[in-house]
């Protein structure tokens, strides 16, 4: 996500008690600089401006030096703040002291780099162990810092809250409960390019998977109700940094063994601490080493949010992730990069240029905002899911779960790659499901005009390629018995879908109007009866249509949503692109 959205959506996500706590601090702060100076506001004023400095943390940019001495400066003023308190009023604030320290030994780290980098100089810092980014400080994950800090303030002020649910419920927190997965229909136009909220289509099929990230930091986990709740696959954490057992995730063996024997889908990444190619070369022996007897399916990532890291500059970024994802794909594994959409943005366009590996985005928004190819994205960091313990990060994969390639679909389209495209997923459903394969030219021909006999086929094949009965001719005198075809075709007529023209012809060749195909698509069905209606959902199909009830079906059991001026286009030769989206809604 953009880093300076970043606190914005670290601030939504904490409870509505933290909010008010800090509002209650400032308040009171005010007054008492008006009134007298007593001992909690003066606590209380000092852990509100801890909330402030944790979050400017997440924003900062490790190559702006200013940034880096402004921060440095904030701190130094809290802490002047904080020796000014009793001794008493200082033990309240243990928590926020800590992390102040934390913070001002990090900013420490980075002016070091970023002024060695400024000079065009190298600068070789001690191996660290914990994690510090935008997501971390000193190991811990920034939600539970900020949640510590805000205990620390309703502490001093004396509130109260919910120990057992300290981040309200789903409603109070304004993300949506992650227990259940609900879907929505992101297409609101049959032709016309929409923009898509993939947040609240979370759909687990099709081609898109509901998953979540795990680590150490989610302690134990029970795996079972974790695959009960439906979650569709998992991405592990295996370790951190240098090739060294004390920087293996704790949690990889058991968390990695219990996927294998629940046949839940995982992949991999490493928490990357590098600062040269020496280091990411035993970062890739680390996950090597880790990776013996295991089979993931899913890739292996190098997860690069490291602070420090991006002082180095993007040219050097994205050599590291080129250098890890290399040695990864020719050990025999699927490869690619995790980081945020601004730092894909910032930092790794000459990486996401490469067609061999495999892209994670974290954005916590609505939708994701990232323009280049992505296969999955981390779309929240405050996910609740049954069997564990906390918050879990969640996450959608765009692919098959199967142990097949992704990538190799994902590229199979060159006039199809945008994942946003509102018919992007219907056409890869479409090409995993068999049911097209697209143009010789590597093209899915997504506005062609699509024929009789190709929307016949696809249906054919949706249906799982059914043997029609022996016939002695063809139905249809345009229709031989040698066409790629025939026996679609066949198969139709005697399911009744089709029944040609009154000349005696299919129509093999003719193209297929938006009427045909829905037509084509309820007799699929079965014929059902479509809901009474007072009038027709569009302006150009009158009620006495031939093709009306089918039309009328399709509207209400959102197959189609019609075009933006109220009609269906009834006459309007169908596109494939079009077809598919309506195979993939019937699915």
């Amino acid at each position: 996500m953009s880093m300076g959205k970043t606190r914005k959506y670290i601030i939504r996500s904490l409870s509505i008690w933290i909010l008010l706590a800090v509002l209650f601090v400032s308040a009171v702060s005010v007054a008492a600089s008006e009134t007298d100076d007593t001992t909690s506001v003066n606590a209380g004023t000092v852990a509100a401006a801890t909330l402030d400095i944790v979050a400017a943390y997440t924003e900062i940019n490790a190559e702006d030096i200013s940034s880096l001495e402004k921060l440095q400066s904030d701190i130094l003023d809290w802490m002047e703040s904080y020796e000014s308190l009793s001794q008493e009023d200082q033990a309240l604030l243990s928590e926020s002291v800590n992390y102040m320290q934390a913070i001002a030994a990090e900013i420490e780290d980075l002016q070091g780099v970023a002024y060695a980098a400024s000079r065009g100089e190298s600068i070789d810092l001690e191996e660290d162990e914990t994690e510090n980014s935008w997501r971390y400080l000193n190991g811990e994950p920034v939600t539970d810092v900020l949640e510590a800090i805000s205990e620390e303030a309703q502490s001093v002020l004396g509130f109260e809250t919910d120990a057992d649910d300290p981040y309200g419920s789903p409603e109070e927190s304004g993300y949506p409960d992650d227990s259940v997965i609900q879907g929505k229909d992101d297409f609101n136009d049959d032709s016309v390019i929409q923009a898509t909220d993939v947040f609240d289509e979370l759909v687990g099929s099709g081609v898109t998977y509901q998953g979540i990230d795990v680590s150490k930091h989610q302690g134990y986990i029970d795996w079972q109700q974790v695959k009960n709740a439906g979650i569709d696959f998992a991405i592990i954490r295996c370790g951190y940094g240098a090739n060294t057992a004390s920087q293996d995730d704790v949690r990889w063996e058991y968390n990695a063994s219990s996927c294998e024997s629940l046949g839940i889908p995982y992949g991999v990444y490493l928490y990357s601490h590098a600062d040269n190619t020496s280091e990411i070369d035993g970062e890739v022996q680390h996950v090597l080493r880790l990776l013996k007897g295991h089979k993931p399916t899913l890739p292996v990532y190098i997860d690069i949010e490291e602070n420090r890291q991006f002082a180095l500059g993007g040219a050097v970024l994205s050599g590291f992730a080129e250098r890890f994802c290399s040695q990864i794909k020719k050990a025999g594994y699927k490869s690619g990069l995790y980081t945020s959409t601004s730092h894909w943005n910032a930092y790794f366009g000459a990486f996401a240029a490469l067609p061999s590996y495999y892209h994670w985005v974290a954005q916590y928004n609505t939708s994701c905002t990232y323009s280049g190819r992505y296969e999955t994205w981390q779309y929240s960091n405050t996910g609740r899911v049954s069997g564990i313990s906390g918050n879990v990060d969640r996450d959608i994969w765009y692919g098959r779960l199967d142990g097949s390639d992704p990538l190799k679909t994902a590229l199979a389209f060159s006039d199809v790659r945008d994942p946003q495209h509102p018919y992007y997923r219907a056409i890869y459903w479409a090409a995993d499901a068999g049911i097209t394969k697209g143009y010789s030219d590597g093209t899915f021909g997504i506005d062609k005009a699509c024929t009789r006999s190709e929307a016949v086929m696809f249906l054919w094949r949706l249906a799982g390629k059914p043997a029609p009965k022996n016939a002695a001719s063809s139905p249809f005198k345009d229709v031989q018995k040698s066409h790629a075809h025939y026996k679609a075709i066949l198969w139709a007529a005697q399911k009744g879908i089709t029944k040609g023209y009154d000349d005696g012809t299919f129509g093999i060749n003719k193209t297929c109007t938006r009427g045909q195909i829905m037509t084509f698509i309820w007799r699929f069905k079965g014929q059902p009866a479509p809901k009474a209606a007072v009038k027709s959902p569009f302006s150009d199909v009158p009620k006495n249509h031939a093709y009306y009830k089918a039309i009328l079906w399709g509207s209400q059991n959102k197959v189609t949503n019609g075009f933006s001026d109220g009609t269906f286009g009834i006459n309007k030769n169908c596109t494939r692109g079009q077809i598919v989206t309506f195979l993939y809604r019937i699915r």
